[in-house]
């Protein structure tokens, strides 16, 4: 077994060019994640998980298990951050200095989780474009698979969605009611095409002019279509989809049939919630 170890890390990769991540005071459990993998491969994961104990009390530089402890100890001290170097200093063992990082950093990282756990489920898209919005809400779940919490594909589906403004509606309605499986992958592809669409049709607004029409209406709230009376028709998240006001009542004759362009099918005389092909998927 020892003469096993000693060709396999003559052979093995730097640790540099397998751990990209360094150790920091809040990344313990992703730091972990890479590098225990990588010593395993190596068969160096018992002197850290107390599999390979020293053959005895006294560890002495000529014994076989030494070189191989000592090259793991190197391991670990070069994949973390000078700040946290401080804290293994002095240490002689690989088994104690992962002891003494798990200590110091596991709970916390932990925590950092759950926070991450907490943001993914909170998210909103707000002024943010499609794209951002999905990487943001993608590098949360990498994260989070990274360090053994796994969020499912149809558990970031129905975050994702969630996020959206109000002016994804009918998009979330069409998703949500469909049989078929989508991916992940097929849901950013639905949300993409939808933005590009009704962005060139005008009927979602550039998002700086709408955060500044929403600073400018002073309705209280981020919720367009819950705004005071009198609103901007581009009010909430940069949407145009209703033209009635809040108490149910027709807009007045300035704002006649005549005037209304369907944001949906781009025809004259109706709006979107009036349209034929309001829910037809297919058109």
């Amino acid at each position: 077994m020892s003469n096993s170890l000693q060709i396999n890390t003559m052979s093995s990769p730097s640790i540099s060019q397998v751990i990209n991540v360094k150790l920091t005071q809040e990344n313990y459990l992703l730091w972990s994640a890479q590098i225990l993998p990588y010593l395993r491969s190596q068969g160096l994961v018992g002197f850290v998980d107390g599999s390979m104990p020293p053959p005895n009390q006294t560890i002495t530089v000529e014994s076989i298990w030494y070189p191989q402890d000592q090259l793991v100890l190197s391991l670990i001290n070069s994949s973390v951050t000078e700040e946290v170097l401080s804290t293994v200093v002095g240490i002689t063992t690989a088994r104690e200095a992962w002891d003494m990082l798990e200590r110091q950093f596991a709970s916390t990282s932990r925590a950092r989780a759950m926070q991450n756990h907490m943001e993914l489920s909170t998210i909103q898209k707000k002024d943010m474009t499609i794209a951002d919005y999905f990487r943001k809400v993608k590098r949360l779940g990498d994260t989070l698979a990274a360090i053994g919490k796994r969020v499912e594909d149809e558990e970031l589906i129905a975050y994702m969605l969630q996020g959206l403004g109000l002016d994804y509606d009918p998009l979330v309605t069409s998703i949500t009611t469909r049989t078929d499986v989508y991916t992940v992958s097929d849901v950013y592809a639905h949300m993409l095409s939808y933005e590009m669409r009704h962005l060139r049709n005008g009927t979602l607004e550039q998002f700086p002019f709408a955060n500044n029409v929403n600073s400018m209406s002073n309705r209280g709230g981020t919720n367009g279509r819950r705004g005071g009376r009198g609103r901007q028709s581009n009010g909430g998240r940069g949407q145009t989809w209703h033209t009635r006001n809040n108490s149910g009542r027709q807009p007045s004759k300035a704002q006649s049939n005549s005037d209304k362009v369907c944001q949906i099918c781009g025809k004259p005389n109706h709006d979107a919630l009036q349209c034929w092909h309001r829910f037809d998927q297919a058109y």
